[in-house]
């Protein structure tokens, strides 16, 4: 049997302007950007936290971590919805991975 993990779905309010869904996935999930030859790397609050990006406005993560994803998402006025799920061993191993 694998490790618990959870599946989280969300959606940011219709009215968000183009900018600020942007500046949502620069401060939430961290952002490379690149001008002028130089690149510059954006740190987000939930990049340490391993994770898969299944779909847009789709992520799956350890169970223990929920909770920190979810609130974070609150924080920008999302939508969210969760479900724990059971991940396969080899899954698990490969969430793991992602935090080294």
């Amino acid at each position: 049997m694998g490790e618990a993990g959870a599946i989280i779905v969300y959606r940011l309010p219709p009215h968000f302007p183009v900018a600020r869904r942007v500046r949502f996935g620069e401060k939430v999930w961290g952002q490379l950007r690149r001008s002028k030859g130089r690149a510059s790397r954006r740190h987000g609050a939930l990049e340490l936290i391993p994770h898969w990006k299944v779909a847009r406005g789709v992520v799956v993560v350890r169970a223990a971590d929920g909770p920190k994803v979810i609130h974070e998402l609150k924080r920008w006025n999302a939508e969210v919805e969760w479900w724990p799920v059971m991940l396969e061993p080899r899954h698990a191993r490969q969430l793991q991975a992602r935090l080294a």
